[in-house]
């Protein structure tokens, strides 16, 4: 164990020595120089009812929680780069209750953060859009690319706009959807057109 590993070792394996079995993490330097993260594993090892000593199981971690860190950076990243953009971005759970709101969309919307997370996704749709926004969400849950055009309502009233979704996905499972609005854009005739073809193709 490298030495400003030892105390906190130590300290673990003393626990376990008192009867408690222990897991943690730490580091283990191997002989050639290199250190390696392990989990590990601690139990007291009882002979005739005494603990007499300690027995772990070590497990090589070091590969995973390189990947873990590069994920966390990757999705940093990405939270900054989502942030920054002038779109008006969001995401919501698989209850439609949005997760997450970027400084675009709370523009647009002339509302608080605090105002919108948690609430559903409904909350921020015109009434007469509301069911088409329900349903949208529900074909994204399921897995569906979509493009709809709805009134979104505002701090300056209802607007007109367009929103795309994607679902989100994690260990190839959906656990969310993703949003981009455009307000002020809006579908031609023939996208409109396009949009009724695909939910007849896919029997909605």
């Amino acid at each position: 164990t490298p030495s400003d590993w030892i105390e906190i070792v130590r300290e673990f394996e003393r626990l376990a020595r008192e009867g408690e079995g222990q897991q943690y993490e730490c580091q283990v330097l191997r002989a050639d120089g290199e250190r390696r993260w392990v989990r590990v594993s601690s139990a007291p090892l009882f002979e005739l009812g005494q603990v007499t000593g300690t027995v772990a199981c070590l497990h090589d971690i070091t590969e995973r929680r390189a990947d873990s860190r590069a994920r966390e950076r990757s999705e940093s990243l990405t939270m900054r780069l989502v942030e920054a953009a002038p779109d008006a971005i969001c995401t919501c759970d698989l209850n439609g209750l949005f997760t997450s709101v970027n400084a675009g969309f709370l523009k647009e919307a002339g509302v608080e953060r605090d105002d919108v997370i948690g609430q559903h996704i409904s909350a921020m749709i015109h009434p007469a859009d509301r069911e088409s926004a329900i349903a949208l969400v529900a074909d994204t849950l399921a897995g569906e690319r979509r493009r709809l055009q709805l009134r979104f309502q505002g701090v300056n009233g209802p607007r007109l706009g367009l929103i795309t979704t994607a679902p989100i996905h994690k260990h190839g499972e959906v656990v969310g959807a993703l949003g981009m609005l455009d307000i002020g854009k809006t579908l031609s005739l023939a996208e409109q057109q396009n949009e009724r073809d695909e939910i007849v193709l896919i029997g909605l």
